[in-house]
């Protein structure tokens, strides 16, 4: 609302905001400054003409204190806490940050996160904070004591198996009756499938196995939920019919030994007549010179055992299972 005379002009506006600061170029109209503290400044507008008239103005300002209320509720389920991040603000100021302090020794710092979910190990009295900054520089704490009372965490892995029509020695497995806790979930499945093989990656809660040699082996599956859960469980899986296959008139045969060439383990499946017979298997190499023993007791039918091969240099081996009935070979070579 600045006037010039007739046929003159405003050609530069020198704002003086009373705070230490001004505006000297641009001859800016309408300028928006921000304060940094609360508090009536002295603004002054001077003004210069294309004719060369000078002058200027005063007024007091008064700015109000920016206020902000951080504010939160929660809900909570177990150890299981929703907080909702509700909040207070005026004069149309905007919350750009949120940190949040669990009481657990846990934050969340970044994201401008409203309704964290946070997850207590244990049962107790906990002080959670919430920390808010504004755009217009803002910030506000509160901070509230909650108790929280986790339910225990149980997880329970169970599987069943059955063999796919016309494939003797393929197993479908399936893990979907496993028992979890409440709002928890499976987030991993490792199969071991006793043969040497296992499945580690994606989660896969109905595999299909496939078994290159006929027997009983011992599966095994471990599951690890959200919360932090892990158990396992294990059983022996029978992979086609190995109690007619094969001469039974031995007291005790090598069945398998797999695999073969061999990395890092091997399983071998070992066959008794009898029951309760002690027996030695050992690694030797070509050499005759021992690298490896265990004593295993015999039950009768199939024996399957993991035998480790980390240690052992590249060439040939064999695996000789010794009882009172004799010896067993089965060569091998490692990788």
């Amino acid at each position: 609302s600045s006037n010039p005379s007739v046929g003159d002009s405003i050609t530069n506006r020198y704002w003086s905001f009373g705070d230490g600061s001004g505006l000297t170029s641009g001859n800016v109209v309408s300028p928006v400054h921000t304060y940094v503290a609360a508090r009536t400044y002295k603004v002054c507008l001077y003004i210069r003409t294309y004719k060369g008239c000078t002058d200027s103005f005063c007024t007091e300002v008064t700015v109000p204190f920016q206020t902000c209320k951080a504010e939160f509720s929660f809900i909570s389920s177990g150890g299981i806490v929703r907080f909702l991040g509700n909040y207070n603000t005026s004069f149309s100021d905007t919350i750009t940050s949120r940190v949040w302090s669990f009481g657990d020794g846990t934050y969340l710092t970044s994201g401008n996160v409203v309704n964290p979910i946070h997850t207590y190990a244990k049962s107790g009295s906990y002080q959670v904070c919430l920390i808010i900054g504004t755009s217009k520089g803002c910030q506000s704490t509160i901070c509230k004591s909650i108790t929280v009372t986790t339910a225990p965490i149980n997880c329970t892995p169970v599987f069943t198996y059955d063999q796919v029509p016309n494939l003797p020695r393929t197993i479908r497995f399936n893990s979907s009756t496993s028992s979890i806790s409440s709002q928890d979930s499976i987030v991993s499945r490792v199969w071991n499938f006793g043969d040497g093989t296992s499945l580690f990656s994606g989660n896969v809660f109905s595999p299909i196995k496939n078994y290159l040699v006929a027997g009983p082996y011992i599966v095994c599956l471990k599951i690890t939920t959200r919360l932090g859960c892990q158990n396992e469980v294990c059983q022996t899986v029978r992979a086609g019919d190995t109690t007619k296959i094969g001469d039974t008139t031995t007291p005790f045969r090598i069945v398998s030994l797999t695999p073969n060439p061999v990395s890092t383990t091997f399983t071998t499946v070992v066959w008794s007549k009898y029951q309760n017979v002690n027996a030695e298997y050992a690694i030797f190499d070509i050499y005759g010179v021992k690298k490896w023993r265990v004593n295993k007791v015999l039950t009768q039918g199939n024996n399957v055992l993991t035998v480790p091969a980390y240690n052992l240099l590249t060439g040939p081996y064999f695996l000789r299972v010794t009882t009172i009935y004799g010896t067993k070979s089965r060569k091998f070579y490692k990788m």
